[in-house]
C-alpha cells in the first residue's frame, strides 16, 4: 500500500489469452492496442449470436443485451479471423455502427470530404476503434442505396467486408442479416 492507502496491482501478460480471463461463456477474449479511438480499450469480449429469422438492427441489439452486450464490430482483421467458421459467403452479420445525421440525404453526400467512407458512419460502443471498420468497404459500399432502401446501418457482407444497409430486417433478401456481432468488457 502507498502512503494514501491505496493499493496497487501490476499484472503482467504473457500472452492475449492469458490477458482476458473474464469473458462470460460463449464470448471470446480479445486483447486490443489501447488507443483514443476505443477510449483505451485493451480487453473486449465478442460473440457472434444468431436467429433464424430476419434480424432488424433494434433485434439485433435485444439479442445482443440478452447477454449484457451490445452490437459490435472488429478492430482488425486478427480479430475477425477468430471467427473464420461464420464468416462465410452468404452470411451476413449486423455490426455496430449508424450513418451520422449530416451523411443521410443524397445532396450531403456530395460533400466527399464530409461524407467519406471513412466519415459516414460512427460507432456507437465506446470500445471499439472503428478504423478497420470504416476502411474495409464492400464493393460500391457505403452506396446509401437512397432510391430504394434508406441504408442507415452497418453490416458485414459474406461476413468478410463492411456494407451499409437498412437498419430493418429484410427476409428473404440477398443482403438479410440473420447474425449479430456483439461486444462487452470483461466482468
Amino acid at each position: 500500500m502507498n502512503r494514501k492507502g491505496f493499493a496497487f496491482l501490476l499484472i503482467i501478460c504473457h500472452s492475449s489469452e492469458a490477458c482476458v480471463t473474464s469473458c462470460d461463456p460463449g464470448f471470446v477474449p480479445i486483447q486490443r492496442t489501447p488507443n483514443a479511438a476505443n477510449k483505451c480499450t485493451s480487453k473486449f469480449c465478442l460473440k457472434i449470436v444468431g436467429s433464424s429469422d430476419a434480424l432488424s438492427n433494434s433485434d439485433a441489439e435485444d439479442l445482443c443485451s440478452r447477454d449484457g452486450a451490445k452490437l459490435a464490430m472488429f478492430e482488425s482483421l486478427d480479430e475477425q479471423n477468430l471467427f473464420s467458421e461464420y464468416l462465410q459467403p452468404k452470411v451476413h452479420i449486423l455490426i455496430d455502427g449508424v450513418r451520422r445525421a449530416e451523411c443521410i440525404f443524397p445532396e450531403d453526400l456530395k460533400d466527399t470530404e464530409k461524407c467519406s467512407p471513412q466519415r459516414a458512419f460512427m460507432a456507437l460502443h465506446e470500445g471499439t476503434d472503428p478504423t478497420f471498420t470504416f476502411n474495409n468497404w464492400y464493393i460500391y459500399n457505403p452506396n446509401h442505396n437512397y432510391v430504394t432502401i434508406d441504408e442507415r446501418c452497418l453490416m458485414l457482407v459474406d461476413g468478410r467486408e463492411t456494407g451499409d444497409v437498412s437498419c430493418n430486417a429484410l427476409p428473404n433478401n440477398q443482403y438479410g442479416a440473420y447474425k449479430a456481432l456483439c461486444g462487452k468488457f470483461p466482468n
